[in-house]
């Protein structure tokens, strides 16, 4: 009786090493961006167009938030201003935060060209590190992440989309 027992417990041993070897070896990672598991706006740092420093600090407590992750030379992205820059009044309690990697005079130039120093709650600056497109695992432009006035994640959104979406999470 001795000897089946250990018989089976070597025949099952290599199954529970097995098993035991598959479950040490999962990733550590996960599939999803990091904005899935902290959902509030992320520490970033960027540089203005005006050349000065502007972060996640600076942002007003209490007002909603749209984190627009762009490339100035983006048809999509373009479109999607055009859209948001023509609901302003209805935006105007909203803080827009535009977000690119591309180089300063390229940014610079957008905004020119969109008008968009006029609107006093956008602010559109650099970040060289790419720090936020990675947080967001951003694989499509323009990326658009709206934040209630919590600074809580409401709605996120690769692609254009309609004024009156944001809108709606943007509601209190």
């Amino acid at each position: 009786m001795m000897k089946r027992l250990l018989i089976m417990a070597l025949l099952l041993m290599p199954g529970v090493l097995r098993a035991q070897q598959q479950k040490d070896s999962v990733p550590a990672t996960t599939t999803h961006p990091a904005y899935y598991y902290y959902t509030g706006i992320p520490p970033f740092q960027t540089t203005l167009v005006n050349g000065k420093s502007f972060s996640d600090k600076n942002l007003i407590k209490g007002r909603p938030v749209i984190m627009f992750l762009f490339l100035p030379d983006c048809g999509y992205c373009h479109k999607e201003m055009e859209w948001i820059t023509a609901a302003m009044a209805r935006l105007a309690h909203v803080q827009i935060v535009m977000v690119t990697d591309q180089s300063m005079a390229d940014m610079a130039g957008y905004y020119q060209e969109a008008g968009l120093a006029k609107y006093r709650n956008i602010k559109m600056g650099r970040q060289e590190n790419r720090d936020l497109i990675g947080f967001y695992g951003l694989k499509y432009y323009p990326g658009i992440f709206v934040y209630d006035k919590n600074h809580q994640i409401v709605y996120h959104h690769e692609g254009t989309v309609p004024v009156d979406t944001l809108l709606h999470y943007l509601k209190d």
